[in-house]
């Protein structure tokens, strides 16, 4: 996640060819984004092929930014982007998450008690109705940035587990004018929630970039595309880390939302903490920490790896986010990125792919006691029959071929 202030004048160059947003053709339209800093010294350009988009004829959609307007960050303004295909938009109703609804296109809205509340804004054009919705922390103890933040989520598609829906969370210090959008395999969106379909399975960087008046920001996640994962639909792990004052710890904001039972923290360290908001000790440099969620039906980690700065330790750099579908879970060595373990949670067999074929497996419950062990497995898949456990919570450590790699999984 970075932030940069910057003085932004834009300027929109169309290049017009076929747009066929609907039937996903290839679009030869180029749309050059310039921006421009404020003594001229230097520019950045972004050439975005226009495609994919949900531009039809018969579609809108609903969508805003917001920023926080007051010293006690109880007071929030709201910026509406929706589109209509006519242009006109007959109707507005905002939800502001705490009893309280307005019926303008762009609202000021001022919270009673601090706290987390989801924002909701209807709209209606023509036959046409849409929603959109985003969460939002009134008050001082805020994740958000002086500046402006990138922050997104997304859904799949259950029928079609390489489509995405991509939902914007991000935080301007004002009106965000531009999302730019890059899913990591030569695709690109100016939408604000766009929908991406990936071409093949694999692990791509999707990065969102936005642009307000003063500020430019980006977000990176990476993602797990399989077919063996599950959907972000239900279960969405999300968090923000904020260095506390002093500069010894670092508070974990958990954004997760959904339908959640069980959750855990994995600080990398050899530390775990079932706290909602943990807050826990690091010493200066890189790191990487794990949040799992949990439901009766399916399982989701994110992972985020950030550099807590060794000399003054007062401010955290996101270097990178990567999602796990399936609740992979661990932060132990780099092999992380090779081991694939699933389903999780999961009720009678867990399967352990991409091994070497020269692996040690133990498991252990959530007392420290080991209750399987195999060594010398030379299966590239290793399957083991979990039927036999007890519904809990087991870390299950893998020494494969010399790299050691732990990972926790959920017996239903």
């Amino acid at each position: 996640m970075k932030s940069k202030k910057l003085f932004t004048s834009v300027l929109l160059l169309f290049l017009f060819g076929t747009l066929s947003s609907h039937e996903y053709e290839s679009s030869t339209n180029i749309m050059n984004l310039i921006i421009t800093e404020d003594n001229f010294s230097s520019s950045k350009n972004h050439a975005i092929p226009i495609g994919k988009e949900y531009l039809d004829n018969d579609t809108c959609f609903a969508s805003f930014s917001f920023s926080q307007t007051s010293s006690d960050g109880l007071i929030f303004e709201f910026y509406d982007s929706s589109f209509s295909p006519s242009g006109e938009i007959d109707t507005y109703t905002w939800d502001f998450g705490d009893g309280n609804f307005s019926s303008e296109i762009n609202p000021i809205h001022t919270y009673e008690q601090e706290g987390e509340y989801i924002v909701i804004l209807q709209i209606d054009a023509g036959d046409c109705r849409s929603f959109f919705e985003t969460i939002i922390y009134a008050g001082e103890n805020n994740w958000y940035s002086d500046d402006c933040m990138s922050l997104f989520w997304f859904t799949t598609n259950p029928n079609n587990y390489k489509e995405f829906y991509f939902n914007d969370f991000s935080y301007g210090n004002g009106e965000i004018l531009f999302w730019v959008w890059d899913f990591g395999d030569g695709n690109t969106s100016i939408l604000q929630n766009p929908l991406h379909e990936f071409e093949e399975d694999g692990e791509f960087e999707v990065t969102l970039t936005i642009i307000t008046e003063t500020c430019e920001s980006e977000f990176t996640m990476e993602l797990n595309v399989y077919e063996s994962g599950t959907a972000g639909d239900s279960l969405m792990p999300l968090f923000i880390p904020e260095v506390v004052e002093g500069g010894d710890s670092i508070y974990f904001h958990n954004l997760s939302q959904g339908t959640i039972t069980e959750e855990m923290w994995d600080f990398g360290d050899g530390e775990y903490s079932f706290d909602h908001d943990p807050t826990h000790r690091f010493t200066g440099g890189i790191h990487e920490v794990a949040l799992s969620v949990w439901n009766e039906e399916e399982s989701n980690t994110i992972v985020i790896e950030f550099n807590f700065e060794n000399e003054t330790k007062t401010s955290i750099e996101i270097i990178k986010t990567s999602f796990y579908p399936g609740g992979i879970s661990s932060v132990s060595e780099n092999i992380t990125d090779k081991i694939k373990l699933y389903p999780n949670p999961a009720n009678e067999y867990i399967t352990i792919n991409k091994l070497s074929g020269n692996t040690n497996i133990n498991i252990f419950d959530i007392t420290g006691k080991n209750i399987y062990k195999q060594n010398n497995c030379y299966q590239k898949n290793k399957i083991i029959n979990i039927q036999n456990f007890p519904k809990g919570i087991y870390f299950i450590y893998i020494n494969d071929n010399g790299n050691l790699s732990v990972n926790n999984f959920l017996k239903m």
